[in-house]
């Protein structure tokens, strides 16, 4: 008998196929092969599962990491403008000028040597 006909008849390849009637047609059910079927797609599922919950845990890390980093980098940053504003001081420009022994201007006045162009001179 062929295939067709071996279903048809509700007889199937199988040793032990559980037999069911449903709607007209004759559905075959080995359970060694479902439970393995079933099996397989719950290790695929739980592998996914698995790798999904690593990926967010490792992503979670590495945001926390990158905050750490920003905070760190604004402290600097805040360093670095104290440190900016120090240095344009008037304060600083005086210690400076003592520091390398430059003298200071009693009077300043402005000589134009060629059009557009002019020096600071001391007198």
């Amino acid at each position: 008998m062929s295939r067709s006909l071996l279903i048809k008849n509700c007889q199937s390849y199988n040793s032990n196929p559980v037999k069911t009637k449903k709607f007209g047609l004759c559905v075959f059910f080995n359970f060694q092969s479902t439970s393995k079927i079933l099996l397989a797609m719950v290790a695929v599922t739980s592998l996914a599962y698995i790798f999904q919950i690593n990926q967010l845990a490792i992503m979670g890390q590495e945001i926390n990491n990158k905050e750490v980093t920003l905070e760190e980098l604004k402290e600097e940053n805040k360093a670095l403008e104290i440190k900016v504003t120090q240095l344009k001081s008037s304060y600083h420009f005086e210690s400076e000028r003592e520091r390398l022994n430059l003298v200071n201007p009693d009077q300043v006045s402005f000589v134009e040597v060629e059009e557009g162009e002019t020096v600071a001179m001391a007198k």
